[in-house]
């Protein structure tokens, strides 16, 4: 898969599994039919150089992201000057501190590029219920992860977080090509980086998407 067609696919299915079909907040947009309300807004939090806020923020901010029903409406960096700047280039606002970016939006995106502070991050918008989707791992560790779950089930707050090679055609094309040689007694798999912050997130989904659970 191509990179512009991964974060395509990566964007969709933030649109569709994480705040598409959401509770809102926003009575006007709950009293409305599905298909009048207005787009989802997220607050990105973590933008930085080589992270998904930075490309999800430019590509939702596209032409061809306005078809996904979502906008970027604030970004936040703990470098400044870099939300500043992909703030002007998206047509969005920089905002101060982490908590703004989940103001008047319907959700949030975690998004540094490393999982270490995902769960302080976090921690307010899933106190107040909200719609959070974490970049993958959603955790730097077991004992974060519990505790984000912990919060989410205690506060009601949906989360999600997932490799976009768990929803693509290429999945279920290789799953149904499978069946010819079934049983399967073994399947490997290889990607380009061993470290399980970057990309063995995909290997390790990819393969679920084939092979299942």
């Amino acid at each position: 898969m191509r990179r512009r067609e991964f974060v395509q696919v990566t964007a969709t299915t933030l649109a569709g599994a994480s705040l598409a079909g959401r509770v809102t907040g926003r009575q006007e947009d709950e009293d409305m039919p599905q298909g009048e309300r207005g787009p989802v807004r997220v607050g990105i939090v973590g933008c930085g150089p080589g992270t998904h806020g930075e490309v999800w923020a430019r590509m939702l901010a596209s032409p061809d992201g306005a078809h996904l029903g979502m906008v970027p409406t604030k970004v936040w960096d703990a470098d400044a000057d870099t939300a500043r700047a992909l703030a002007e280039e998206c047509g969005t606002e920089a905002v101060a501190t982490h908590l703004e970016a989940g103001e008047d939006v319907d959700g949030v995106l975690i998004t540094e590029l490393l999982p270490e502070r995902y769960l302080e991050l976090s921690r307010p918008f899933l106190e107040r219920g909200m719609k959070v989707f974490y970049n993958r791992p959603f955790a730097g560790s077991i004992a974060d992860a519990k505790e984000i779950c912990r919060l989410a089930k205690e506060h009601g707050a949906p989360v999600y977080s997932a490799s976009a090679l768990y929803h693509t055609e290429a999945g279920a094309a290789a799953r149904e090509s499978l069946k010819e040689w079934s049983p399967v007694r073994l399947f490997t798999m290889t990607g380009p980086t061993d470290h399980i912050v970057f990309y063995l997130p995909h290997a390790i989904a990819a393969l679920v998407s084939v092979l299942g659970t």
